[in-house]
């Protein structure tokens, strides 16, 4: 599961339900809720473009822009 925010919400292997649940809880600013309750422990921003990325893996790239981090 990867979650990103740049000026919108981009999901990867994420169910509909759960992307809603996220926007959602991203939005009241419960971001440290959504980390614990999804595992998203891999955080990191993207030099290329900036966006905001949540994980539950080890994160190789951003979903964003494609920019690959090694």
């Amino acid at each position: 599961m990867i979650v990103a925010v740049r000026e919108r919400y981009h999901f990867h292997d994420v169910h509909p339900e759960v992307a809603r649940e996220l926007m959602e809880n991203c939005e009241e600013n419960r971001i440290e809720v959504l980390r614990r309750k999804f595992k998203l422990a891999h955080f990191d921003k993207c030099p290329n473009c900036g966006s905001l990325l949540w994980s539950d893996k080890l994160l190789t790239g951003c979903i964003v822009c494609n920019k690959s981090f090694y």
